[in-house]
């Protein structure tokens, strides 16, 4: 298996993790610390930068050009277990012209992201696209 995250406890409920070589500092929101990443809000940024390249995998594949593409993931929490309850996901295309079928297979590409395929199902995730 490979390696793909190492995390260090600072203390403080301060973590500074190291990401495929790459570093960046990971915050632990129990404190409401303003303008800085909960470990939730990086799985909501991995759900949203996930969906996006799939979509555009599958547009390279025909040369369509997503650039302007965005990725829109809100959360809400649960208390017990302290958990994600809810992803909602929106995917807003860029003005490029696309008939239903390949609508239907850019969905398809959302649809099958790895990260989203590796929650929990309980999470209940919506997908809302927006031509």
């Amino acid at each position: 298996m490979a390696l793909s995250a190492i995390a260090a406890y600072n203390g403080d409920l301060k973590c500074t993790a190291t990401l495929a070589g790459a570093q960046t500092s990971i915050e632990t929101d129990a404190k409401g610390t303003p303008g800085v990443f909960s470990p939730t809000d990086v799985l909501s940024a991995a759900l949203a930068t996930c969906t996006a390249s799939m979509i555009g995998f599958v547009a390279a594949q025909q040369n369509l050009d997503m650039t302007g593409l965005s990725v829109e993931v809100g959360k809400e929490m649960q208390q017990s277990p302290a958990s994600v309850k809810t992803f909602k996901v929106k995917v807003v295309f860029p003005k490029v012209a696309l008939d239903d079928q390949m609508k239907k297979r850019l969905e398809g590409a959302a649809k099958a992201c790895p990260v989203k395929n590796s929650l929990n199902p309980n999470i209940e995730i919506s997908l809302e696209f927006v031509y």
